[in-house]
């Protein structure tokens, strides 16, 4: 016969909730337009994403209170046995999944705000290089700096064809770089979108994360809704993950830029660990391919 369980134990554990790290990214100054992208518009997204993640970390204290409620005590005694465990199983995925799409958008928020970053250092690297030229006379403001804040050299001063040729290098190697991050920042959310992919199909049953059913947590009517929409969405990260595939970004690249991730989190296998259902089987899941194979059981909290 098993033992009672403890009564000031609570039949469903709290979670650990999103976060949002206490020092963010720093965007440094910029005044041309060299490299394409709003790096405060990221910033913004990042933050609006942040605030999204905390917003719903009372959510799920509220719907696990919700739960641990009805398991208490009655009379006394608190509800065990198979029919307590099943009941938990069954209602306490609603937080355990709003828990984990809590930390999968700070996750997407760390990955926004660093991308942010990189691209805006870049920036200012060839603001820098052209201030540079213009303080030694190397440059002068030709006719296209108006419209796009390009240079040209003063012929006047000896050295100026050189130092031009420099910084049309220079700023090769960086334009070059801002692409490689914008690819691996790509990459890095899809990797995310798999997760949030994974939560999605598991309410229509068609998820390969676990064995618990999700029938009853939607009705007919919100799944009809549903299905298509997803469906859509599916659909579109196919088509970003051929792309992804086709730019051959590195997958250890991604695994140390997964560091940075935030969210209290430092990879995606992290990440991962962090979620209530979903662990991490094997290898680290942001050095890998393939979020979905990768997958554990839904074991954490109900396994």
């Amino acid at each position: 016969m098993a033992p009672d369980p403890d009564p000031d134990q609570e039949p469903l554990p709290a979670f650990a909730p999103a976060a949002m790290p206490d020092v963010r990214p720093y965007l440094p100054p910029t005044w041309a337009n060299y490299v394409d992208g709003d790096f405060y518009g990221l910033q913004n997204l990042a933050t609006q994403l942040y605030d999204l993640a905390l917003k719903g970390n009372p959510l799920v204290e509220r719907l696990r209170a919700e739960v641990n409620g009805l398991l208490g005590r009655q009379n006394h005694a608190r509800w065990s046995g198979r029919s307590a465990s099943s009941f938990a199983a069954s209602y306490g995925q609603d937080s355990s999944m709003l828990s984990a799409l809590g930390k999968i958008v700070a996750a997407t928020a760390g990955i926004v705000d660093h991308l942010a970053e990189k691209l805006a250092t870049i920036e200012h690297a060839i603001e820098q290089e052209v201030s540079y030229g213009l303080e030694q006379g190397y440059f002068i403001r030709g006719a296209d700096w108006a419209k796009s804040s390009t240079p040209e050299p003063n012929l006047n001063v000896p050295g100026s064809n050189s130092a031009m040729d420099e910084f049309v290098r220079k700023r090769r190697l960086l334009l070059e770089q801002a692409d490689k991050d914008r690819e691996v920042a790509a990459a890095e959310l899809l990797r995310i979108s798999g997760l949030l992919m994974e939560m999605l199909n598991y309410y229509r049953k068609r998820s390969r994360i676990g064995t618990l059913d999700p029938g009853g947590l939607l009705n007919i009517g919100q799944t009809n809704w549903y299905t298509p929409r997803i469906q859509k969405l599916e659909d579109q990260l196919k088509v970003e993950r051929q792309h992804i595939e086709g730019a051959d970004v590195d997958g250890k690249i991604i695994g140390k830029d997964m560091q940075k991730i935030g969210g209290g989190a430092e990879t995606i296998g992290g990440l991962m660990g962090l979620i209530g259902p979903l662990k991490p089987a094997g290898e680290t899941v942001s050095t890998v391919g393939g979020v979905v194979s990768q997958l554990g059981e839904v074991t954490e909290h109900f396994g």
